[in-house]
């Protein structure tokens, strides 16, 4: 939906009319109606009047903004990766998938192919980033067991070492380089991404940056049965702040390394707990997506899974 479409809907929807938005910030009314149409664009101080005329924030604005058109059958991972695809643009030379595996190499191998093609034809940094993280994911998926991938990760490294002040981007592409990334950089680069991404967290939007960093390095470590580099995250995540469902997430994930230790009864016991209290504190999707995944680990070809989360809470 057009923003200016969505602000007519959200002023409309509050009794709000034209002539009160033309006496609150002095923009006239025939303007306001243009702008709804999409007919003329407003400056930052113009917008930001709009807004307060209607009593709405501008992360309020955004994130319902951002929401708008989602298809209603998405749900759990699927959603996550619609909303990062809408609200983190920069990456999505990125995401053209949203699972990796055994199951889709020849998918993997055209997603890394066009992405070597844009590459070479517009050598920027980031088209570079994005032709190593389909071969390093490629390489992964074809993969018995998961190791680090000096080759593609190396670039990525040396670049988030010498940013001093770490954004959303960095952040986030951290996450996706973690799983390639020798156990040694990747936990530095984990200290500095908390660290970092917490002075983030001012912005309710962001708030689960440093959880769900801590939760795919986790699951990272897991996959490549380094337990104690797991707890070690694991520790790390105790001292997170609850909301939401974090707090199950981190009993889940107990039981998660309990079951690759080979305590397989008590592990998956620790797991179904916490999908129960999940649903019975009325967050029926977190326990379905947390569900399917344990369904994942305990099924016949015990899967690793990681999990990236670029689109909101765990």
């Amino acid at each position: 939906m057009p923003i200016g479409a969505l602000y007519r809907q959200m002023r409309q929807s509050r009794g709000i009319t034209l002539q009160d938005i033309e006496l609150e910030t002095g923009l006239t009314a025939s303007f306001v109606s243009r702008f709804e149409r999409g007919r003329t664009d407003v400056s930052q101080t113009n917008f930001m009047k709009l807004l307060t005329a209607i009593n709405v924030t501008a992360a309020e604005f955004w994130f319902v903004a951002n929401r708008t058109g989602q298809p209603p059958e998405l749900a759990g991972d699927a959603a996550q990766l619609w909303l990062a695809k809408r609200e983190l643009p920069f990456l999505r030379p990125f995401l053209a998938r949203g699972t990796y595996g055994g199951a889709n190499l020849a998918e993997i191998r055209q997603a890394k192919d066009a992405a070597e093609a844009t590459f070479r034809a517009a050598p920027t940094r980031n088209h570079h980033f994005a032709y190593l993280f389909y071969q390093g994911m490629l390489a992964a998926s074809a993969a018995d067991t998961i190791t680090a991938d000096v080759a593609a990760a190396g670039p990525v490294i040396r670049y988030l070492q010498q940013v001093d002040s770490w954004g959303v981007y960095e952040v986030q592409l951290f996450q996706l380089f973690m799983v390639m990334m020798p156990t040694a950089e990747n936990l530095r680069l984990l200290a500095i991404g908390v660290k970092l991404s917490r002075r983030l967290k001012a912005n309710a939007r962001y708030r689960t940056l440093p959880f769900d960093l801590l939760v795919g390095d986790f699951t990272v470590f897991v996959a490549r049965r380094e337990f104690d580099a797991a707890a070690a995250v694991l520790a790390l995540l105790q001292k997170e702040p609850n909301f939401g469902a974090t707090a199950l997430v981190r009993r889940f994930l107990t039981g998660w390394l309990a079951i690759r230790r080979g305590a397989v009864a008590s592990g998956t016991a620790t797991c179904r707990a916490a999908i129960a209290l999940m649903a019975t504190i009325e967050l029926p999707e977190d326990a379905a997506m947390w569900q399917a995944r344990l369904d994942a680990i305990l099924g016949p070809d015990h899967r690793d899974l990681v999990l990236i989360n670029l689109g909101g809470s765990q």
